[in-house]
């Protein structure tokens, strides 16, 4: 709960002298809210009870709603176990009584001492960090964080200061803005020098940021590593993962940690060398054939790992299994029990759905091997991933990895078995219907109750955190705003039939700008979609980054600021659902549609005006690449998954070519491309990163023999020209790449999540036009004042 008084949300409806609205009011939903045209939408009575009763408040009637009404006032009534606050900022605890004293005890030891004011009002505290606040015989946890999160400025300025140790060592330029190279692991490839094993893993993604650094990047983010399901490898989708607390064990390099005699050994007896050599030569990742062979190889590490006790990593792995604890034990019994009960926990036999269930330690004991094993590949994974950062840093890079928080997990994982209480059963994470979704997005994932967050002093979201930034200098939370609103469609319902509720958004800023500066990690919030009024501010006091991709930089610079409420696809939720839209796309057919008439096609913002508390991004893992979108790639493959037909498919080529011409006109005017290419750049086709030849004047200045590289060289200028202090580059657009490594949908034969890069990844960025694109960011991002 909040230190400061709660303040009626922006978000809310005036109050009407009902129980039901009351309660709904108390409970945190919201029954009236703005959609993404702007209009006002209310929750229908029928749907406030059945959501209230579904979060365990009784609301049949009015008797109901009071008697749950009363339940909420007496818990609002009691000191929480964490209450947070702002250094140097008078805090309020309404739950102490006013006129007693009160001690805090300082986590790095010392006191302070007070006397309660009226409203429970106490003195600011000068300390950040986890401290013990008591007052009588009430005592609590008082987390008191830092006004703003650790920011890519101070990641520099460290990175500086621990070079003046290291003169010979790697720096990244001081007058350069820091930029970043996004990758996908799954997809990255080693060299040929060790053996691969079908997918990218944490031994690739090290050498890949070493390379990069050398390039002057200061930063790799990285698509998310959560833990995935070995029992069922079927489930990939990196942003629907078991539980974000462990890592995905896909991703080890056991020669990392064994040698390579080891692992050479292992496959041979395990008679894997082709099977290997097979999934190594396909163009996408097999999960379900990588699994099968990984855990078979990893098995036969496992007990020759046994079976040598005098191997040195046996302390190592004791001391990780140590600092683990239930968190790590639990995750491991899981994994053990759903070698032998398929499908949702829910569905097992009752003495084992939960980690304190009856069954569930006798399981544990009888089946001893399996769980170790278990807690040995989060070991080797844990490990590497460590590694890759480590490296990272010791390569001159200020940040290194950026690592990617998906929003929730699948609810059959081991996250919402381990912490039931935790999280919301009986419910998915989605989206309401909009202008680019008309029936809304269940996206098959759960989360943190709020309400339960309070009562377990928000435990699960510090762990969560902690998990998130404990190998990287940054992370990026996916879908910022369910730190302020979510929406949730009940189990087995439409997603329309859902409503939003609301999550303590002061307690959430808070503690992850505390974390963010104890593990000095940069946070980024994802905040496309329909940003609530003021929240983008709020990020920005916090000193989180939001995002801004070139796909959506775009309209009238004398417009009013965008947090007013701003609306965008939301394509990093539409990656989780069950509705295709075409994000681009879908903005353009929001617009006015006139044939004749320019102003159909808003401009593309000057990189001037870009925001420059938010990183820049040409695009994300779910838009269109940038030779994929000025081609019309994505249109391609949306009609080719049924998600559009010919009809409109023809509208969208001619959207796109309205778009195509406002995208010259911004970079001709920025400097980015020059003005003999305006013309040009519209009749040359790009494919797979080969164009057809145009003219001299075309491309001259632009760094390219090809007109194809030469939009693509100047769009990424163009964003890194951008006055943010941190910008980042999809690896697919530095490559010139037409494939996006996911196309949002069910269904759409599309191999989301499963390309892989057709070479030594590290070593594509030595190549000819890999090195002239960078050579241009570098030089883009030399500091300038705006």
């Amino acid at each position: 709960m909040s230190g400061a008084k709660a303040k009626a949300s922006a978000e809310t409806t005036t109050a009407r002298p009902t129980p039901l609205d009351a309660l709904a009011h108390a409970a945190g939903l919201l029954t009236e809210w703005q959609d993404a045209a702007g209009r006002t939408q209310r929750l229908a009575p029928a749907a406030q009870r059945n959501l209230l009763e579904r979060l365990g408040l009784p609301a049949g009637d009015d008797a109901a709603c009071a008697t749950s009404l009363r339940q909420l006032e007496a818990e609002a009534r009691v000191l929480p176990p964490l209450v947070t606050a702002e250094v140097n900022v008078p805090l309020v605890v309404p739950a102490l009584p006013p006129g007693r004293g009160y001690t805090i005890r300082f986590e790095g030891g010392g006191s302070q001492e007070g006397k309660v004011e009226a409203g429970g009002a106490l003195a600011p505290v000068a300390e950040i960090g986890y401290h013990r606040l008591s007052c009588e015989d009430l005592e609590c946890t008082l987390a008191v964080a830092p006004a703003r999160c650790y920011a890519v400025t101070d990641a520099c300025r460290d990175s500086q200061d621990a070079r003046l140790d290291m003169p010979d060592g790697p720096a990244q330029p001081l007058d350069r803005r820091p930029w970043g190279i996004g990758v996908q692991v799954y997809g990255l490839r080693g060299s040929g020098a060790r053996q691969a094993l079908g997918v990218g893993d944490y031994t690739a993604l090290a050498d890949f940021a070493e390379r990069a650094a050398h390039a002057g990047a200061a930063a790799v983010a990285i698509s998310p590593l959560h833990a995935m399901f070995a029992a069922a490898p079927e489930k990939f989708s990196p942003y629907a993962p078991s539980s974000r607390l462990l890592l995905n064990t896909l991703h080890i390099d056991p020669a990392a940690t064994f040698g390579t005699e080891w692992v050479e050994r292992a496959i041979a007896e395990q008679d894997l060398s082709e099977c290997f050599a097979e999934l190594d030569r396909a163009e996408f990742v097999d999960w379900p054939g990588v699994a099968v062979a990984r855990d078979s190889l990893l098995r036969a590490l496992f007990k020759r790992w046994r079976a040598t006790p005098d191997h040195p990593s046996h302390e190592d792995f004791a001391r990780f299994r140590e600092e683990g604890g239930d968190t790590l034990e639990d995750h491991a019994r899981f994994e053990a029990i759903a070698q032998q009960h398929p499908g949702h926990w829910r569905d097992w036999p009752e003495g084992l759905r939960g980690p304190r269930a009856p069954q569930v330690a006798s399981f544990a004991s009888t089946h001893r091997d399996e769980v170790d094993y278990h807690v040995f590949l989060q070991w080797l994974a844990d490990g590497g991933l460590a590694d890759a950062q480590r490296r990272a840093r010791d390569s001159g890079m200020p940040i290194g990895l950026i690592a990617d928080l998906a929003v929730g997990t699948d609810g059959a994982g081991s996250h919402s078995w381990s912490f039931p209480a935790a999280m919301l059963n009986g419910f998915s994470v989605g989206a309401p219907p909009d202008l680019f979704n008309k029936s809304g997005q269940s996206w098959g994932l759960t989360t943190f109750a709020p309400r339960a967050l309070g009562a377990q002093g928000f435990a699960p979201f510090i762990a969560m955190l902690r998990a998130a930034m404990r190998h990287a200098g940054g992370i990026r939370i996916d879908h910022i705003l369910g730190l302020r609103r979510l929406w949730l469609v009940p189990e087995g319902e439409e997603a329309s039939r859902g409503g939003y509720l609301r999550y303590p958004l002061e307690d959430l800023l808070r503690l992850t700008a505390l974390e963010s500066v104890r593990h000095r990690a940069v946070v980024v919030g994802e905040d496309l979609g329909t940003v609530p009024p003021g929240l983008r501010d709020a990020l920005a006091d916090a000193g989180l980054l939001g995002m801004r991709v070139l796909w959506f930089e775009r309209g009238d610079l004398d417009a009013d600021d965008a947090d007013g409420g701003e609306t965008v696809p939301d394509v990093d939720a539409a990656r989780h659902g069950e509705e295709a839209a075409a994000a681009t796309d879908a903005a353009a057919d929001a617009a006015p549609d006139d044939d004749t008439d320019d102003s159909a096609v808003s401009a593309f913002l000057p990189p001037a005006a870009w925001d420059r508390n938010a990183l820049a991004m040409t695009s994300t893992h779910d838009l269109p690449t940038l030779a994929g979108w000025w081609r019309g790639h994505d249109i391609d493959w949306r009609e080719r998954a049924g998600q559009i037909d010919a009809a409109a498919r023809a509208e969208e080529e001619r959207q796109r070519a309205k778009d195509r011409e406002a995208l010259r006109e911004a970079l001709v005017d920025a400097g980015c491309l020059p003005p003999a290419g305006r013309r040009a750049a519209a009749d040359a086709e790009v494919t797979d990163g080969v164009t057809d030849d145009v003219t001299d004047d075309v491309t001259e200045g632009a760094g390219s023999d090809a007109n194809g590289d030469a939009v693509v060289d100047a769009a990424l200028t163009f964003v890194a020209s951008t006055p943010g202090e941190l910008a980042i580059f999809p690896l697919e657009d530095l490559l010139g790449l037409p494939d996006q490594p996911n196309l949002p949908g069910p269904d759409t034969g599309h191999p989301n999540w499963r390309r892989r890069s057709s070479g030594d990844t590290a070593l594509s960025l030595d190549a000819e036009a890999v090195r002239r694109r960078i050579a241009l960011i570098n030089r883009a991002r030399e500091r300038f004042d705006a």
